[in-house]
């Protein structure tokens, strides 16, 4: 900044300007401060992107784990058919479909509900058909439906991957299920989080109370 000032002094009191090397180095020496300006900006900018990124994606697991875990942590003992593969039949609580990628439980309200992500990176709640008997004996048909939160909730991102998984038994109660949810966005990249969730309500000593793995 001296070397510039210097400079412009030297212009005011010699009229007849400068020379050309004098322009070359005054040029140069602003291109240098530029170009350090714009690296400090892009390292602004990329700790920025991470920061809100962070923040974006702590608030969408945030609010995707407290929905899933009310609900798992709330699954009734109820018995649900397993088959195996020689066609045997047993019961458990809870099932972990497609290598964890899905969920099978009886919620509070006795429905059957599969949790998993739908092919457009959002979290997809099936409700399985229902029927029972009303106070007249005839069977009552409740269709099969799917719910979904509402997409302004994900703030752009999308599930990249959901997974769930029995907790290591060495260090965790038997109704214990691991969750861990990736989620992407084009401009703040991916974000990982990780829940464990205890299933209240059955004993893990029953024999239909387990959680089972297909």
């Amino acid at each position: 900044m001296k070397k510039i000032s210097a400079l412009l002094n030297k212009i005011k009191l010699n009229n007849k300007g400068v020379t050309l090397v004098e322009l070359v180095v005054t040029f140069t020496i602003m291109a240098i401060f530029m170009v350090c300006a714009s690296h400090i900006m892009i390292s602004t900018m990329n700790i920025y992107y991470q920061i809100k990124g962070t923040a974006n994606g702590l608030q969408v697991t945030s609010l995707i784990e407290k929905q899933i875990a009310g609900d798992l942590s709330a699954a009734l003992d109820n018995n649900l058919a397993v088959y195996g593969n020689n066609n045997t039949c047993k019961g458990a609580s809870i099932v972990i479909y497609d290598s964890g990628k899905s969920i099978e439980f009886i919620d509070k309200k006795n429905n059957r509900v599969k949790i998993s992500k739908d092919k457009n990176g959002y979290i997809n709640y099936h409700y399985y058909e229902v029927y029972e008997e009303n106070s007249e004996g005839n069977s009552v048909r409740g269709d099969a439906y799917d719910w979904k939160l509402d997409k302004k909730q994900y703030m752009g991102y999308k599930i990249q991957s959901i997974n769930f998984s029995k907790a290591n038994a060495a260090s965790y109660k038997d109704n214990v299920i691991v969750m861990t949810i990736v989620l992407r966005n084009e401009k703040y990249g991916e974000y990982e989080s990780r829940k464990y969730i205890e299933c209240f309500n059955f004993d893990s000593s029953s024999e239909n109370s387990s959680i089972v793995v297909k």
